[in-house]
């Protein structure tokens, strides 16, 4: 073997560890690079939960009304109650539509609370009770059939709003829609004196 043969083949041997290095980082790289990128791809399910629940918050449609100040049907003594209602209503679209017949809205809340005593008022199942017929009454109001109620008995409550309806002797269409305009009914004030 002549000295520049030696040299070549010693040359050879000593790149071969660097090519070999190389390609394994190179791979290395590679593959972390790939994991990396799958990771990335697949959400992190909390993360996910996290976005949808600030984004349903974002998208809530708060619709105040003026305070109600009303006499109350007690037949001892005169009691009356003020009352600040707040309603969440599906979407923007809805509200405008409460704010086209709002004069509507305030009369039938006002019939509604009227016709309630104090001692219902103070309960909270009176409350939940005059948070669900005020919001069947705009529902029916606005064309939508209102959400059926169960009784503690299991039985169907009915809707306080076809009666009120029919003791204002107004003409209310028959409910069309199907579907959930009234998300809730939020009392921002309460005072029953």
């Amino acid at each position: 073997m002549s000295k520049g043969e030696a040299d070549t083949s010693a040359k050879k041997k000593s790149k071969l560890p660097i090519i070999i290095i190389a390609a394994v980082l190179l791979m290395g790289g590679a593959g972390g690079g790939a994991w990396f990128f799958a990771k990335k791809g697949t959400p992190d399910p909390a993360a996910a939960a996290d976005a949808e629940r600030k984004a349903a918050l974002r998208s809530r449609v708060f619709l105040p009304l003026d305070v109600f100040t009303v006499n109350l049907a007690d037949t001892r003594e005169p009691r009356m109650a003020q009352i600040g209602i707040t309603l969440e209503v599906a979407t923007a679209a809805l509200s405008d539509d409460i704010k086209a017949v709002m004069p509507v809205v305030r009369s039938r809340v006002l019939t509604i609370v009227s016709s309630k005593q104090a001692r219902e008022l103070l309960t909270v199942e009176g409350k939940e009770q005059l948070a669900h017929q005020i919001a069947d009454e705009i529902t029916t109001l606005l064309g939508y059939q209102p959400t059926p109620r169960v009784g503690a008995n299991g039985a169907p409550v009915a809707a306080a709003g076809q009666v009120i309806v029919a003791s204002l002797g107004g003409v209310a269409q028959p409910p069309s829609q199907s579907g959930k305009p009234m998300i809730e009914v939020n009392f921002s004030q309460f005072i029953v004196q």
